[in-house]
């Protein structure tokens, strides 16, 4: 990694990216983003609260354009989940940073996001999680840079970002 690459995080809700992002931040000393914040500070609501209001398609849009407007050089990024549905985005994220996609299963994902209906995840969960995981997992493959296996521990997953 460049001396002025980033780490961005992507992956599912649940994967650890915000528990991981800032522990990354701190062992390597960089400066850490998470766009979910930046993108309710922007909105200047949260996300469940503008889902409600504008529905899916606007909010995954609005987080293209939170993440392109980002300088992000030397950061470590922890991305919402759907930031993948924004290919500029992704672009505009891969030009500053790695791309690093922590992988969870699906019994992971449920169990560590308990109660989801006021996440703000931008999906229709209509039929629940699954379709959402399942349309997911390749468009997670297909910007990812490097895989790390999320399952674990989060001193785990941290160290084998690190390494990776």
């Amino acid at each position: 990694m460049s001396a002025q690459q980033g780490i961005t995080l992507i992956g599912l809700p649940g994967s650890g990216k915000s528990s991981v992002g800032v522990q990354l931040a701190k062992v390597m000393a960089r400066p850490f983003i998470d766009t979910d914040i930046a993108l309710q500070t922007h909105l200047g609501m949260t996300l469940q609260d503008y889902l409600d209001t504008h529905g899916v398609d606007a909010l995954r849009e609005a987080e293209g354009e939170c993440i392109g407007s980002l300088a992000l050089d030397e950061h470590v990024v922890s991305t919402g989940g759907s930031a993948v549905y924004h290919t500029g985005a992704m672009v505009h994220l891969a030009r500053q940073s790695r791309i690093v996609y922590l992988s969870v299963t699906y019994d992971t994902m449920l169990r560590r996001l308990g109660e989801f209906s006021t996440r703000g995840i931008a999906a229709d969960l209509s039929q629940g999680l699954w379709p959402m995981y399942a349309e997911r997992i390749a468009l997670y493959q297909r910007f990812a840079q490097v895989t790390v296996d999320a399952n674990r521990p989060l001193e785990a997953v941290v160290r084998a970002v690190l390494d990776a």
